[in-house]
C-alpha cells in the first residue's frame, strides 16, 4: 500500500485509531529530563552561596527573603495533643462518664479534641453493648413452631444495629430499607 492508500490516522470523531501514533518516531533516546537535572546538579553546587546570599537579604530587610527563610527554615508549629494518664470516669452509668467527660474538658484537665474523641468512643461502646444484648437475646430465644429462623436472618439483624456512616444513628432513612430511626 502506497501513502495516499493509507488509513487515515484519526477517525471521523477524530480519536487516533488503533494502531496509529501520532509520533511514528517514538520518544527520542536519552533522558528526558536532561535540563531538569544539568539544572539540579548546578544547584547542588552552589546551594551553601544560594543560602548565604538569601540569608544576608533577609537580614538586610528584605521580606519576602525573609519569609522563604522562615518558612524553609522553621516549619509552622502544630497542635499536638498530648496523651493523659490513665482516665477514670466516675459513675456507674454511661451518662455520668460523658458528664465526667465534659467536667473534665470544661476544668481543662483534657482539651476539647481529646474530650470529644472520648465521647465518641463511648457512644461507639453503647452501640456495641446494644449489638451483644440483642444477639445474646436472639440466641436465647426459643423459635417458634413453624418455620425457623436461619443463622443468616440473625446475622441481617446484627448488621442492622450498625450505625449508618453518614448520619450516626443506629437505623436510619438512608438505607436500603426505610426504618424508624433511633438517634443514640
Amino acid at each position: 500500500m502506497s501513502e495516499s492508500e493509507a488509513p487515515p490516522a484519526r477517525g471521523p470523531n477524530g480519536r487516533w485509531q488503533p494502531g496509529r501514533s501520532a509520533n511514528p518516531k517514538g520518544r527520542a533516546p536519552g533522558d528526558p529530563y536532561r535540563r531538569a537535572t544539568a539544572l539540579r546538579a548546578e544547584l547542588v553546587e552552589h546551594a551553601p552561596e544560594i543560602v548565604q546570599v538569601v540569608y544576608q537579604a533577609a537580614l538586610s530587610g528584605d521580606l519576602r527573603a525573609a519569609q522563604l527563610v522562615l518558612e524553609r527554615c522553621l516549619p509552622a508549629i502544630k497542635a499536638v495533643d498530648l496523651p493523659i494518664a490513665a482516665l477514670t470516669l466516675p459513675g456507674s452509668t454511661l451518662a455520668d462518664r460523658a458528664g465526667a467527660i465534659l467536667d473534665a474538658v470544661l476544668g481543662g484537665t483534657l482539651t476539647p479534641d481529646t474530650g470529644g474523641q472520648l465521647l465518641q468512643a463511648l457512644a461507639q461502646l453503647v452501640q456495641i453493648r446494644d449489638a451483644d444484648q440483642l444477639e445474646t437475646r436472639l440466641a436465647a430465644r426459643k423459635p417458634a413452631p413453624g418455620p425457623t429462623m436461619r443463622p443468616t436472618d440473625v446475622e441481617a439483624r446484627i448488621a442492622r444495629l450498625r450505625p449508618c456512616i453518614g448520619h450516626g444513628r443506629v437505623e436510619c432513612w438512608c438505607s436500603a430499607k426505610a426504618r424508624t430511626s433511633r438517634v443514640l
